[in-house]
């Protein structure tokens, strides 16, 4: 339920209907921005809202005949793959959902990346991971570890509400989460006092490899009943964290990198498929700004696309002016750092230009 701890400075403070949106990372320079509770945030973006809102911005979907993506949520910077169900009004950022996911109505997946192994039929040993009905679900790097930690609440879960002041935690009260894991309290608080235990300072949260925590995610959300004593024994042997550790040991350095690289990537794919199969409508020159995000890779891809242009200006010079084309290999060459190159370039769009205003002109004349 908080939808921008990976983006704000702060305290974090609880609403009276969920968690709200910012986090503590220790940056003097971090400004704070509060959007809401996580769901305030899917009211503003319902369809009461729809000319308001985009719904689909930096992002690769599948065709609707190999996934089932409602048309109401809102997917930002992701990509998903076939086989992926988003339910209806959920918002998806940042993410790379893959393998069968199904993700369920009013949920928030932030910085989540399930991507299905090559060889393999899913990730997942059990099944497809699912997440149900309002719920949030979002992937944070820890300092000093390898591994990333999966975070998942329900949307209205208050995290500072108590054991004893009717706290829950994925939609349920404490006392049935007991019940059904088997988990006990001394497992999760070192207190032992009702009044302080809640869902902010209990150490659920086990760190593991991805597919083992998704699979204890499901079980400890109730969808997994099977395997219930080897699930608590693997959660029991776990490093655990609870959410007020894991705001004081977020990788804020690579958080910030992995989001940059995955957009990279993301808009990458978006430009490639545009030079290969389109006809250069897209603003290349702002896909490439965010290509060069990935400072190991950025240059050399629009580099790559720019070899694509050539070999697209073979292909397409009777269908698209040739202005248009040598612009877009200016365009691209700035964004690579050869101003000198993109320069002397610039003479050919000029130039064809000046032949396109003039076979126009002699056509209106004829």
């Amino acid at each position: 339920d908080v939808f921008c701890n990976t983006c704000f400075s702060g305290p974090c403070s609880h609403a009276e209907d969920g968690i709200y949106l910012y986090g503590s990372f220790l940056a003097d320079d971090l400004s704070f921005l509060h959007f809401g509770t996580s769901s305030e945030v899917l009211d503003h973006l319902d369809e009461a809202h729809t000319r308001y809102v985009g719904r689909r911005h930096l992002c690769s979907i599948p065709a609707t005949t190999v996934s089932d993506i409602s048309a109401s949520a809102v997917i930002l910077s992701s990509q998903i793959d076939a086989g992926v169900s988003i339910g209806e009004d959920s918002l998806v950022y940042d993410s790379l959902l893959s393998g069968g996911v199904q993700i369920g109505s009013r949920c928030i997946v932030v910085g989540v990346h399930i991507q299905e192994e090559k060889g393999n039929e899913s990730l997942l040993d059990v099944a497809p991971f699912t997440l149900p009905d309002r719920h949030c679900l979002w992937e944070v790097p820890l300092l000093g570890r390898s591994e990333k930690v999966i975070i998942f609440c329900g949307l209205h879960d208050n995290p500072k509400n108590s054991f004893a002041r009717d706290g829950t935690f994925c939609g349920k009260p404490w006392k049935k989460i007991l019940h059904d894991s088997g988990i006990q309290p001394d497992e999760l608080w070192s207190s032992s006092s009702t009044d302080e235990m809640c869902l902010w300072n209990a150490k659920i949260f086990p760190v593991m490899p991805l597919s083992e925590m998704l699979s204890l995610a499901m079980w400890l959300m109730g969808l997994n009943g099977q395997h219930h004593e080897h699930m608590l024994s693997a959660w029991r042997t776990s490093y655990r964290v609870s959410l007020e550790q894991m705001h004081r040991s977020i990788d804020f350095k690579q958080l910030c990198m992995d989001s940059s690289n995955h957009q990279a990537n993301i808009a990458a794919g978006i430009a490639k498929a545009c030079i290969k199969y389109g006809l250069l409508g897209r603003n290349l020159s702002q896909l490439c700004a965010e290509i060069l995000q990935n400072e190991k890779t950025g240059i050399s891809t629009c580099m790559e696309f720019f070899n694509l242009c050539c070999k697209f200006l073979d292909k397409n010079s009777r269908i698209l002016p040739l202005s248009r084309i040598y612009q877009v290999q200016v365009d691209l060459l700035k964004m690579c750092g050869g101003e000198i190159k993109a320069n002397l370039m610039e003479r050919s769009v000029w130039m064809a230009v000046a032949d396109e205003t003039a076979a126009a002109v002699k056509f209106g004349l004829e």
